[in-house]
């Protein structure tokens, strides 16, 4: 059996690199499985070397502008690096594609198809390419979805229709987050179940297997950063302050906001052997916190009180028993909880056997 999976793995982002191997990993125990090459133009466009965001006020072009030319040689390097990771460590299809004509030339190519994980079914992100949705696959009984998500808690009344057109023939239904199964329930009147993001398929040292240890000598505290920060800087120089230790900042942002190492050009390997070697890690990223979880890192992680992006951050320290390390407080800072790594590693454990046997009955073999 061959099965092909439909995500955003080509974009320049560690998470979207990270859920695509993971979840390949997985199922290549099962059955044959590569990343189909999908090129989505949106995705393309957004992260090219130059880009500005065509959706931002015209009387920010000139910072916008300046920006995108400081930013240049940095984006343009990630590309190149984050493309060396993925055609050295991920299986993809021998073909590229680049729009729904070519991908139906593919059809006969897979015995399933998963789309997932990852924000694929968001309308925002990828000006809704129905290859997402797998709209390519004319057999229905082929068409099957690994913990996919729609990036917001309700569809817009005015979508309704267009994402029913789009889900009701899929055979299996996954979702990553528990606002996506209320999601299907409302559009399909359907019963699905939400699943564990792939990263956490794979453990501390198979992933320090891709890992590039940083030759940084000073024990130091760990900053990335996916959106403007809030508290979490102040609560860093705190902490700096508290531990005596460096702060190290991977940070694509050419203002410096804080006394640290800033560190702009992070290869996807080298981004894991950051979190690795870290004494401390602080966060507002989804994937900042996972791999936190999974090095078993003494880390803090900002949440604001809205948006999917915080809930999914929430619900998944919820599930893990992991709230105490939600900043509260910049002078309120308690290092004292003990994270009991153990009972973590049992929730994360019932959480991937749940999501293999989901996959094991897609692909046939429970």
């Amino acid at each position: 059996m061959k099965i092909g999976i439909i995500t955003f793995h080509n974009a320049i982002n560690y998470g979207a690199v990270f859920q695509a191997l993971a979840l390949q990993k997985v199922i290549n125990k099962y059955a044959e499985c590569e990343i189909i090459d999908y090129r989505c133009s949106s995705i393309e466009d957004y992260y090219r070397p130059f880009y500005i965001d065509k959706y931002n006020k015209k009387d920010k072009y000139i910072k916008l502008f300046c920006l995108a030319v400081f930013n240049y040689s940095k984006r343009k390097y990630k590309i190149k690096v984050f493309n060396n990771f993925l055609n050295r460590f991920v299986k993809m299809s021998k073909d590229k594609y680049y729009s729904h004509e070519d991908l139906k030339k593919a059809e006969n190519d897979y015995d399933l198809y998963i789309s997932g994980s990852d924000q694929i079914w968001n309308y925002i992100l990828a000006d809704f390419d129905k290859a997402y949705f797998l709209d390519f696959v004319t057999d229905s009984s082929k068409k099957n979805s690994y913990a996919a998500s729609f990036g917001f808690e309700e569809i817009p009344h005015w979508f309704k229709n267009k994402y029913y057109d789009l889900l009701h023939d899929y055979n299996n239904i996954s979702v990553r987050e528990k606002s996506g199964v209320n999601i299907v329930k409302d559009l399909l009147d359907r019963d699905v179940d939400f699943h564990i993001d792939p990263v956490f398929f794979l453990s501390k040292n198979e992933w320090m297997q891709y890992a590039d240890i940083p030759n940084i000598k000073d024990k130091y505290i760990l900053l990335f950063t996916v959106k403007k920060p809030d508290k979490m800087l102040e609560f860093a120089r705190v902490l700096s302050k508290e531990k005596g230790l460096e702060l190290v900042y991977i940070n694509d942002n050419p203002f410096k906001q804080l006394k640290a190492k800033y560190l702009r050009k992070v290869s996807p390997s080298q981004f894991l052997g950051l979190i690795y070697k870290a004494e401390y890690v602080i966060t507002n990223s989804f994937h900042g916190m996972a791999y936190s979880v999974i090095m078993q890192k003494k880390f803090f992680v900002e949440i604001n009180s809205e948006g999917e992006f915080n809930h999914r951050i929430y619900n998944m320290l919820n599930l893990l028993g992991l709230e105490h390390c939600i900043i509260k407080d910049t002078n309120d800072i308690n290092c004292s909880v003990k994270t009991d790594y153990q009972e973590v590693s049992r929730e994360v454990d019932r959480e991937k056997n749940k999501a293999i046997n989901y996959l094991k009955t897609v692909i046939g073999t429970l």
